[in-house]
């Protein structure tokens, strides 16, 4: 998928994932992970869960 926020899920968007079988909810878009400087397109959460800390 190219960057192109036309293209991005709209924030709280239910998903499930290729493969997978768990509902997820973004609640974050193109996400930088730590010193690596890697941009991710999503960040997501279990739904109805929620972030569990």
């Amino acid at each position: 998928m190219e960057n192109n926020k036309q293209e991005l899920l709209a924030l709280g968007s239910i998903v499930v994932l290729k493969g997978g079988y768990k509902k997820l909810m973004i609640v974050g878009r193109m996400q930088l992970q730590g010193e690596e400087e890697k941009l991710w397109d999503y960040l997501g959460v279990l739904y109805p869960e929620g972030y569990l800390h």
